[in-house]
């Protein structure tokens, strides 16, 4: 804009979204929130022959303002999320709530899943949310690439999706870019291809392989210019003697409500546990209680419901052997997946979250709630944010069998103690984990990172201490 004197004022076009406009008066001319905005008088084609060379491609837009006395190029609203998974487990059902909240309030959205693994849920739900998907190599990391012999079979994938995401940037031309998930190394790798914002969404904790957890610990803060954890414990694992903190801001997840279904559970008593048959998922833990319990408690029965991972299904059958081998074969219901795990909870007298790893947030605990069943967790991880020892649910040592055990005992003896907690932790769901409440925060964050950027974000993430 050469040597003009220019004069930078404020406005807003039609969406509110805020604009920067220029006229003759001022030395200088500037970014303002989210608009770069050029000399008054130029004509829409002419201001955009003027910025291409600077700004090839969208997500900015020359519009003109009132009586043609200015143009100002905007930068439009638009997400392309990446995800590693397309499944209906925690991490896949919070990508989905985020992809439809902001759809809903009027971004443009698209969602990259990892092509390792068949269209499944996520893209199910997505398309009937009228959200597009689409599948490529994303190159997760996956715990089978890690061997001396797959590394560099995995740096190929790194690359070929690199290029794939790229690619997908100057088709889709979004203003965000947000990783949900740290197992997608690429993030750290695709750039600021057209000026894009890159936000991750971590949901895990990785402690192990202890070299590796670092990569996922760090990539993000060191990459990204904003960092959304699903927990504050997520958020001090990925930082570190207080590394890059500022950068790094709580999101807590969210879960669908559902009625509260008609009073009356499943008789006999049953304790449920709900989720993936893992390594730190403590669903052996639980078989143990249940062998301490088999002689003072002989009604009540158990229910486990989830599948292995993707080559761990020995899992199921060690578990059938292990429920044999103590005699508690006909104590046990092995339900494999189940594609509602709430309502598997509505029957329970009891749900169980035994993690022996921290629960980086803790959805399925949250579930439990919502279907207003009293919650036994494991005392570590987001399990300490979501429940409140002894009001909204019981917290018991990882790992330890006999505490397990002794609470599963004290809710069964004390029918007026469950109904106290199963309420309170109810009442707690509905008042700091609704979906809207996610939605309305995330999209607050984006909108500022665009803006304002990575600070005035950090601060509209925040949820409330």
């Amino acid at each position: 804009m050469g040597g003009r004197q220019v004069r930078k004022q404020a406005s807003r076009n039609a969406s509110g979204t805020k604009i920067g406009l220029i006229t003759p008066d001022v030395p200088r001319a500037d970014y303002c929130d989210d608009a770069l905005s050029l000399v008054h008088d130029m004509t829409i084609p002419e201001a955009d022959r003027m910025v291409r060379p600077f700004q090839p491609s969208q997500p900015w837009r020359v519009q003109g303002g009132p009586r043609g006395r200015y143009t100002a190029l905007v930068r439009e609203r638009s997400i392309l999320l990446l995800h590693p998974t397309d499944e209906p487990y925690g991490s896949d059902r919070s990508l989905l709530r985020a992809a439809v909240g902001l759809h809903e309030r009027g971004w443009r959205v698209r969602i990259l899943v990892s092509d390792d693994q068949r269209p499944g849920w996520l893209t199910e739900q997505a398309a009937a949310a009228g959200i597009p998907v689409g599948h490529g190599p994303l190159a997760p990391a996956r715990r089978r690439y890690f061997g001396l012999r797959q590394l560099p079979a995995y740096c190929r994938r790194l690359l070929k999706a690199r290029r794939w995401v790229r690619q997908e940037v100057d088709s889709f031309e979004p203003s965000v870019v947000m990783v949900n998930t740290s197992s997608l190394l690429v993030g750290g790798f695709i750039g600021r291809p057209h000026g894009i914002r890159l936000v991750w969404y971590v949901h895990e904790i990785v402690t192990e392989p202890k070299l590796m957890s670092w990569v996922f610990r760090l990539m993000p803060s060191l990459t990204g210019d904003l960092v959304l954890a699903v927990s504050h414990s997520a958020r001090r694992h990925l930082t570190p003697f207080r590394f890059r903190r500022s950068k790094v801001v709580t999101l807590w997840n969210a879960i669908e409500p559902r009625p509260q279904g008609p009073p009356g559970r499943q008789q006999p008593p049953l304790v449920a546990f709900v989720g993936r048959l893992n390594r730190w998922k403590g669903y052996e833990v639980l078989v143990e209680a249940a062998a301490l319990l088999a002689d003072e408690l002989p009604d009540v029965r158990f229910a486990i419901a989830g599948d292995p991972p993707a080559g761990e299904e020995w899992r199921t059958d060690a578990l059938k052997a292990e429920v044999e081998r103590l005699g508690l074969i006909d104590r046990f219901e092995l339900l494999g997946f189940v594609k509602d795990g709430a309502a598997v909870f509505e029957r329970a007298t009891i749900a169980v979250v035994p993690s022996t790893w921290p629960e980086p947030f803790g959805s399925v605990t949250l579930e439990a709630m919502w279907a207003g069943t009293p919650v036994i967790a494991s005392a570590h991880g987001g399990s300490l944010e979501i429940v409140k020892a002894g009001k909204s649910g019981l917290l018991v040592p990882a790992g330890d069998p006999y505490a397990l055990a002794g609470a599963i005992r004290r809710l069964m003896l004390d029918p007026a103690l469950r109904r106290r907690v199963a309420e309170a932790g109810r009442r707690r769901a509905l008042e700091e984990f609704s979906p809207e409440r996610l939605q309305e925060k995330l999209d607050e964050a984006l909108t500022r990172l665009l803006q304002d950027g990575p600070r005035t974000a950090s601060d509209a993430a925040r949820p409330a201490q």
